[in-house]
């Protein structure tokens, strides 16, 4: 088991990145795919079917895309199709999806409810039961918004609507932590609201869509208020969720929920426990249902990637002291690989290329 460095942007071409990546897989192909954006403001894709490619998704799409102002999110369907949604320089959010040809759409133009204008990055979530692709996004009005697709047609709901009669706090920072939680059978989103503390929404097909509350008023343990974006996902075998944040001191720490017939969150300092550098950086997490492990990874002080992994116990790994590593640039992405059971940590390095750390376990 070891992990194995390589220079994406130097593996399939392209120009050089902008910002942050983003990965994620396509069953029907068997293809793992890595998006940013360009030095040009286009959204490119590096695929891999055993050979890295590149595609200028930007000049490929049918509907006149617009250049981004953000970083790209993406996913796929159970099915064959792929989804990547970014900002535009409209402030709008654009979606561009794949059915054997890309398209493009103006979410915000098209959508029904009047959705307002993104202040950051969205954040896309497939509701894989119904495969209706579904993006979250902080709005000029600072709530939290959720686009669906349904039938072809997309529809906004607003906070006042989604979640009343409990409205939730006003957001400081885009819905981050998004991850399926079975214990609903649906889609818990956290952010970081306007006095810093981290607030929980469910988006469920049996309870509708909810809002659950301060998660840090609740957590045992005093935890400190976030400094930044936070991450998540859970490990449903466990009945655990896992909300991973940075404070304003460059620690790292959990909020772990623990479902005892309810939730109940308990506090943890991941940077004192692992002895692990400072962020610098959001970090990302991934719960690898292959060897039950959950791994939080980000960029340190010293622009390293690092990774930690939690297995009954945590330990550190320094990945940038992996081969000829660059330097990182921005904040780390991590995804899995179903196909050939790998686990893929992708960035952003100083010589503005897409890197990519590989865990195997043969």
């Amino acid at each position: 088991m070891t992990w194995q460095y390589n220079d994406l942007t130097r593996a399939g071409g392209g120009p050089p990145s902008a910002g942050n990546p983003a990965g994620y897989t396509v069953d029907a192909d068997k293809t793992e795919r890595v998006v940013h954006r360009g030095t040009d403001g286009h959204i490119h894709q590096l695929s891999f079917d055993g050979a890295w490619h590149h595609t200028d998704l930007t000049s490929t799409a049918r509907g006149d895309p617009p250049e981004s102002a953000g970083d790209p999110v993406a996913g796929s369907t159970s099915g064959a199709a792929a989804y990547v949604f970014f900002r535009g320089t409209d402030s709008h959010v654009h979606g561009l999806s794949f059915d054997g040809t890309w398209h493009h759409t103006d979410l915000t133009g098209t959508a029904q409810g009047d959705p307002p204008d993104s202040t950051d990055e969205p954040i896309g979530i497939i509701l894989n039961d119904f495969d209706d692709p579904t993006v979250l996004y902080r709005g000029s009005d600072s709530g939290i918004h959720d686009m669906s697709e349904f039938e072809s047609v997309w529809s906004d709901t607003g906070p006042s609507v989604l979640f009343a009669p409990d409205t939730p706090p006003e957001a400081a920072g885009g819905p981050t932590a998004v991850y399926r939680w079975a214990m609903d059978n649906g889609m818990n989103v956290v952010y970081r609201s306007t006095d810093d503390h981290l607030c929980l929404l469910s988006l469920s097909r049996h309870f509708g869509a909810q809002y659950k509350g301060d998660i840090t008023a609740v957590t045992t343990g005093n935890p400190p208020a976030a400094a930044g974006n936070p991450a998540g996902d859970a490990q449903n075998d466990k009945r655990e969720q896992h909300i991973v944040y940075r404070d304003g001191n460059g620690h790292l720490h959990e909020l772990l929920g623990v479902y005892t017939g309810d939730v109940e969150w308990h506090h943890n300092d991941l940077s004192a426990t692992s002895g692990a550098p400072n962020a610098a950086g959001d970090p990302a997490v991934r719960s690898w249902d292959v060897d039950k492990t959950l791994h939080v990874v980000y960029r340190g002080t010293d622009n390293h990637i690092h990774d930690l992994v939690r297995n009954g116990e945590w330990h550190h790994t320094d990945l940038s002291d992996t081969g000829a590593a660059p330097r990182a640039a921005g904040d780390p992405a991590v995804y899995s690989w179903d196909v050939d059971t790998t686990l893929h940590v992708v960035y952003r390095g100083i010589d503005d290329h897409i890197h990519e750390f590989c865990f195997t376990t043969g």
